[in-house]
């Protein structure tokens, strides 16, 4: 894809990996972008634990106690440098700063912090053996299963920081990658799925609003798009009250308590909010405009004008109908119309679907 915006073969690209985005800062004719994204990825527990109808390996999944200590044994920081070349920001809530208005940060925030995690971890019962293996309730020593889609490979990365963090915990990790639609039926709940995972790796992409990025915290998402099987009361009532709150400083209270609930109670632990980073040709169309003008990108964005600014290099009037060929992590696609383009709130790979 890189190769082909060097050649003049497609003039814009989206997905770009660090190393390639470094690369084609320097290249004379193409303007690299980095902008923020309206997601994140985040380490999701199955909180189903070994229940009637789930399949993690522990009943410590499902315990209330449980999640939130092995949050202070992940660096989001080192994996920010290391995964992501620098280009993101570490994660803490499920709303991502892109959204200015509706983010705000934990009350409480978590640290990088192993003694803070292990003494967590003793406070709620669970002891280390003779052997430094840490055992959950019922005496048998935490190994836990780590997966991710193969369609991002770099979350392998992640593994290996993760793996090395939790054994200084005493918790063995199994780390291994997952083929994408098995992962999607892996981490489905029941009726319709069998909660089959420990741990896992992932990401979502939100809308222009937050609510999409809420929808699958409510209980009554399980088994459907709800992959970390939560449930909370509580959360099902804000929900509902944010969703129907037309006063903006009161939906703020609202999603500011939705946001510390699943923070401190630690279903999803979000590692990072990721970058946008993108790269265009200048040779041949002009009038790249970002979208918004800090922090975005002139395409794939949430408004058409970005699409209603290009005009061919020498030419003052817009493009119109004319066709850009881009390119994206999934392949080559031809935008068919100017408009707006509307992100499906979907787990995403190197490039969120659009439509």
């Amino acid at each position: 894809m890189v190769q082909a915006l060097k050649t003049g073969g497609v003039d814009y690209v989206r997905g770009v990996l660090a190393d390639q985005f470094d690369d084609l800062k320097d290249e004379p004719g193409i303007v690299a972008v980095e902008g923020i994204a309206n997601g994140y990825t985040e380490l999701s527990i199955n909180t189903g634990g070994n229940g009637e109808g789930y399949g993690g390996r522990t009943a410590a999944l499902s315990d209330p106690a449980f999640p939130d200590a092995p949050g202070y044994a992940i660096d989001q920081q080192a994996l920010v440098d290391a995964t992501l070349g620098g280009y993101g920001t570490p994660g803490d809530t499920i709303i991502p700063p892109f959204h200015t208005r509706w983010h705000v940060d934990p009350a409480n925030p978590r640290r990088f912090d192993i003694e803070e995690a292990k003494r967590r971890l003793d406070a709620a019962g669970y002891e280390l053996d003779d052997q430094n293996r840490r055992l959950d309730l019922e005496g048998e020593p935490l190994n836990l299963r780590l997966t991710w889609p193969d369609s991002e490979s770099e979350n392998a990365t992640n593994a290996q920081f993760l793996t090395e963090w939790f054994g200084q915990l005493g918790i063995t990790i199994d780390a291994a990658v997952t083929e994408e639609g098995k992962l999607i039926d892996d981490v489905t709940g029941p009726p319709n799925g069998p909660g089959d995972y420990d741990l896992y790796m992932w990401g979502w992409v939100g809308d222009p609003d937050p609510t999409s990025l809420l929808t699958f915290f409510r209980t009554e998402e399980i088994g459907g798009s709800s992959d970390s099987f939560y449930s909370n009361p509580r959360y099902d009532e804000l929900f509902d009250l944010q969703r129907a709150e037309p006063d903006e400083a009161k939906r703020l209270e609202y999603l500011t308590e939705i946001q510390n609930l699943v923070y401190d109670e630690a279903p999803y632990h979000i590692l990072y909010y990721d970058a946008e980073l993108h790269a265009y040709r200048t040779d041949k169309f002009g009038g790249w405009t970002n979208q918004p003008s800090v922090n975005g990108t002139p395409l794939f964005g949430y408004g058409s004008i970005g699409y209603t600014t290009l005009t061919a290099v020498g030419s003052t009037d817009p493009l119109g109908g004319n066709l850009p060929l881009l390119a994206g992590a999934a392949g080559l696609i031809a935008v068919l119309a100017v408009g707006l383009i509307v992100f499906r709130m979907r787990r995403r790979g190197p490039v969120a679907e659009e439509e």
